[in-house]
């Protein structure tokens, strides 16, 4: 079995009879522009946005925890202005 690629012209030819044109779902279209949108950015921008996203996430979250175990300490040193040696 051998396929053959049709030229553009052709299949504009073939399709100029065809009167079918399918009721879709709102929803549905919803659906499928979010998706073409998504789809449209290639995988690996997709995926380093996402981990820099995750990085982000992980660097607030430790900050605040940091910020948290700061708040519990009372200790604040009194340092003299006059040295003396």
């Amino acid at each position: 079995m051998s396929f053959r690629r049709v030229p553009k012209q052709q299949k504009d030819q073939n399709m100029k009879g065809c009167t079918f044109h399918p009721q879709v779902n709102t929803t549905s279209s919803k659906i499928i522009d979010r998706q073409s949108d998504y789809f449209s950015v290639p995988i690996a921008e997709r995926l380093w946005k996402k981990k820099q996203d995750t990085e982000n996430k992980v660097r607030m979250q430790k900050d605040l925890k940091e910020r948290g175990e700061l708040l519990g300490c009372t200790f604040q040193p009194s340092l003299s202005t006059n040295l003396s040696n």
